[in-house]
């Protein structure tokens, strides 16, 4: 089933590019192709999830150049560094081709989520300083990738829980653009 789903998914990013192509539709359609064998990648634990996610960010980096996305830029420029920590972190705690999931305590996890709370707030009042539309939700998806991206560090589990929710924030934030009529 998995396998399925997966499938079916590159058929769907492959579709939902060509009806939304533009000029620079190719480069759409190899950042999303690689983001979704990062995300076949993770949820198998495999290593080269880091390496899928690190090019599909090279790629995505030239589609925020052209449409002046500097916060997408920069967010991009970090993920990509934490990626290739993780990869080493990652790479160091295996065992039998398996990476070892480390369990967080409670205290450490409920600081990170204060941390990520706090991070929230300024973020959110930096975004909304600047004019930007959504300041709160550009600001939530932002805070909780990254705070996937730490637990993706610590190899905890929390980390799927934290991306989940940033696609589903992030997914709210690309259909409110489109219901406005953006749908560039």
């Amino acid at each position: 089933l998995g396998n399925v789903i997966f499938y079916i998914s590159l058929i769907i990013a492959t579709i939902i590019t060509i009806l939304l192509s533009s000029t620079n539709a190719w480069i759409v359609w190899v950042s999303t192709v690689l983001g979704v064998l990062s995300s076949k990648m993770a949820s198998s634990g495999k290593l080269t999830m880091f390496l899928f996610d690190i090019v599909s960010y090279i790629f995505y980096i030239s589609i925020c150049l052209n449409a002046n996305y500097f916060g997408e830029l920069t967010l991009s420029i970090i993920i990509i560094l934490i990626n290739l920590f993780c990869l080493v972190e990652w790479s160091k705690n295996q065992k039998d081709n398996a990476v070892i999931i480390s369990r967080l305590n409670k205290s450490e996890t409920n600081f990170s989520l204060f941390c990520a709370s706090i991070f929230l707030i300024i973020y959110s009042v930096i975004l909304y300083k600047l004019d930007s539309d959504f300041a709160f939700l550009n600001a939530l998806s932002t805070i909780s990738y990254l705070l996937g991206s730490y637990f993706c560090y610590r190899r905890s589990i929390w980390q799927f829980y934290s991306w989940i929710f940033y696609e589903i924030v992030f997914i709210v934030l690309w259909v409110i653009s489109a219901i406005n009529g953006d749908v560039s």
